[in-house]
């Protein structure tokens, strides 16, 4: 049977073990340690038997997707882990927190509890591989970077397996957009970020390009709507017990900032997604999207205006949306006012528009000025300028593909 993730579901079978895959090409079942995994509508993890026990996980849209809870079938938290940035700083387990410290170089962990004294030992090889060295790092299921060991010795890596004594990951790049024909090693699909791990980490097995990063005393590590906070004042904070996060469909929007705020908290883990997945090595450039650097919006002009603004000045006579990356500090997204007063106009639509120009203004602060660079080549658009050069149509179609209606 030939492997692909068109299959419908398929079986693959090696020495010591027996795997299924559904038609995403994600892993469902390993028959070593009988490990059942079940995915959401994104393709992450929410539910893992192995051995018979059941985990739930809660997973934060504002880190990306990275677990923040795990819990029993019963409901109760088994753990809750607080991050900063991609790098887990503590767990919190049976009333308890525990500090992670990682080696920068090999990602080997001691975790201590808050006396100070080491409670587990988490010795890898610069690939994640365990060690000897290693002792109760089960304690600690978080051992290579974010990634979660399973029983059967391999990785969940969010969207897909990594195995550190192969010192690869187990499945393909589910992403085309990331083939560099500048980079070779793009093409070995395999390859983990490009087999350099010292320098590197993919906490969502699609990105080799994420440096570790560093933080000190001072630093504000949560954001606006994180759940779990961790503070410095001169020393580590107190941990908050992670909770499920509420975003609430925006309706209706009573003012531009509202409708700013909740479209992005909605479509946040999307769009730094989809940037990754359009931009392709310019994607390096450009930092993770959060709200204080996410583009003004403005609905004060009307649609002819904002059409003679336009390089197609003269060609329509309004336009539904339009970008100016030079206004303001992060760029303007213009939504005509017609549109945005018009009793209950379709949200979806105004949605669909403000990100169609976000990724228009991104496509010109790093493409040189030039928003088409990283055009729609699916044909989406509805005039040929579009169809063949817009990149936001692209990005529209990656992030909120229901909200295309022309």
């Amino acid at each position: 049977m030939k492997l692909t993730p068109k299959t419908a579901a398929f079986f693959h079978s090696f020495v010591f073990a027996s795997y299924i895959y559904n038609a995403t090409g994600q892993q469902t079942y390993e028959s070593g340690t009988a490990l059942a995994q079940s995915y959401d509508g994104d393709g992450l993890r929410v539910k893992r038997v192995e051995s018979g026990t059941a985990t739930y996980y809660l997973r934060s849209s504002v880190l990306g997707g990275q677990v923040i809870s795990e819990l029993s079938s019963g409901g109760s938290l088994q753990r809750g882990y607080v991050y900063l940035g991609n790098q887990m700083l503590a767990i919190q387990q049976s009333n308890q927190v525990s500090w992670v410290h990682q080696d920068p170089v090999t990602k080997s962990q001691r975790i201590t509890n808050s006396s100070g004294t080491i409670t587990s030992t988490i010795d890898l090889d610069p690939w994640g591989g365990e060690t000897s060295r290693s002792s109760n790092q089960a304690f600690q299921p978080h051992r290579f970077t974010t990634y979660e060991r399973d029983g059967n010795g391999s990785d969940e890596a969010m969207m897909r397996r990594y195995a550190g004594k192969w010192h690869r990951f187990v499945q393909p790049d589910p992403s085309d957009g990331s083939y560099d024909f500048t980079n070779p090693q793009s093409f070995n699909r395999y390859a983990y970020v490009q087999n350099d791990p010292v320098n590197l980490i993919d906490p969502l097995g699609l990105d080799p390009d994420i440096d570790i990063g560093t933080f000190s005393a001072g630093d504000v590590v949560a954001q606006p709507g994180m759940v779990g906070t961790l503070g410095f004042d001169g020393e580590l904070g107190m941990v908050i017990t992670p909770k499920k996060p509420e975003m609430p469909e925006p309706q209706n929007p009573t003012s531009p900032e509202d409708f700013r705020r909740d479209t992005f908290n909605k479509f946040q883990a999307d769009i730094n997604r989809c940037i990754g997945e359009i931009f392709g090595k310019t994607a390096k450039k450009i930092p993770t999207q959060t709200l204080d650097i996410a583009p003004a919006l403005d609905v004060t002009v009307n649609g002819r205006d904002l059409a003679n603004r336009s390089s197609m000045r003269g060609q329509l006579r309004s336009i539904m949306g339009l970008n100016d990356p030079s206004k303001g500090k992060h760029g303007t997204v213009y939504i005509q006012s017609g549109a945005w007063n018009y009793p209950n106009y379709p949200l979806d639509v105004l949605q669909g528009a403000y990100i169609h120009e976000y990724g228009n203004i991104l496509s010109s602060k790093y493409g040189g000025g030039n928003e088409n660079k990283f055009g729609d080549k699916a044909g989406i658009g509805q005039y040929p300028w579009s169809r063949d050069f817009d990149t936001g149509a692209n990005f529209q179609r990656c992030v909120f593909p229901s909200s295309v209606k022309w």
